[in-house]
């Protein structure tokens, strides 16, 4: 048994200030630290490397930590490469979605899912996730897959249409895929703005709070990349890898997401529960502890308003004590 090493921290200044922008980071580690403490050398799998924020952040606390970072973006790599320079020893990076997570074939005492979509996506107006700026309707995660939102949007029927937003919990979904079908027969919805301007048509003014597009853009993007099925794929291969005393960490932003998560954390530490969840192979899953939910501390939430919807749930390997 080894005790953790902590790092000095001497990192430039600028370094300190990306990892911080990473959702709930000193919470994370605080609780590695009683997973790693207990191990020689330890093995974290972070499911959704993004610009490298928090493999970053446990890279530089554990001087003994071996991290398989995961990200179906190929174009985060170079930035995250040179975030990670210092330690591509014992870094190692996997171009996949995490539905896949089995393909790294070793097994690991901390598993990490950021679910959010990465600030360089949303930032990029040409990538078609945000509806605050004109681009080609796009959404697409994984630059290498055919499917994209004006795909969805121009070829996907008015039932269909309807089902993807009433699952995001739009209540005028029905107003929403009606006018798509309208105005595409008119002219191809190829644009951002095209969908806004759909949007601000189809949904009351003063409905809600915030942008009236807010969630068909949200329930395309979650269409696109199939984020759903992925997460429910992920849980489950998550779970079958963790060494004993393991935990899985996994940060939700909205509800639909919260849901898959919390309900498959609830089947795991207590099996009796019927839910409709990925098929569970039977007597393969041994006993789990569920850890209390954390949420961003206001300071932080004031710091990176990004983080405000997001919750933390954790789950934990029970070790197996032998008689």
């Amino acid at each position: 048994m080894k005790d953790f090493k902590l790092e000095s921290n001497r990192e430039k200044e600028q370094d300190l200030e990306f990892v911080h922008k990473s959702v709930l980071v000193n919470e994370i580690i605080e609780i590695a630290k009683t997973v790693f403490s207990l191990v020689e050398n330890p093995v974290m799998i972070d499911c959704t490397l993004g610009l490298g924020g928090h493999s970053l952040a446990f890279l530089k606390a554990f001087s003994n930590l071996e991290v398989f970072g995961i990200d179906k973006d190929l174009s985060v790599w170079p930035i995250a490469k040179k975030r990670l320079s210092k330690y591509l020893g014992r870094f190692f990076f996997v171009h996949t979605d995490f539905s896949n997570l089995e393909i790294i074939d070793k097994n690991a005492d901390f598993i990490l899912m950021d679910l959010g979509v990465s600030s360089m996506q949303i930032d990029n107006a040409q990538r078609g996730f945000s509806y605050m700026e004109n681009a080609n309707l796009d959404m697409r995660m994984d630059l290498s897959q055919n499917i994209n939102a004006a795909e969805i949007v121009n070829e996907y029927s008015y039932d269909n249409l309807k089902s993807i937003f009433l699952l995001n919990g739009e209540r005028n979904a029905s107003r929403v895929a009606k006018n798509i079908v309208k105005y595409r027969e008119i002219s191809p919805i190829k644009t951002t703005q095209q969908l806004v301007k759909i949007a601000d048509i189809s949904i009351p003014r003063n409905y809600r709070s915030g942008h009236r597009a807010k969630k068909i853009f949200q329930a395309l993007r979650i269409a696109v990349n199939n984020e759903l099925d992925s997460l429910k794929k992920g849980l489950v291969q998550a779970s079958q890898m963790l060494n004993e005393g393991g935990i899985l960490a996994v940060i939700d932003y909205h509800s639909l997401e919260g849901k898959i998560v919390k309900h498959f954390f609830r089947k795991l530490s207590s099996p009796s529960v019927e839910l409709n969840l990925p098929e569970l192979p039977s007597n393969s899953f041994p006993k789990f502890e569920l850890l209390p939910k954390i949420s961003p501390s206001e300071k932080e939430i004031s710091d990176n308003s990004r983080s405000a919807s997001a919750h933390l749930r954790c789950i934990k390997k029970i070790v197996i004590k032998e008689n």
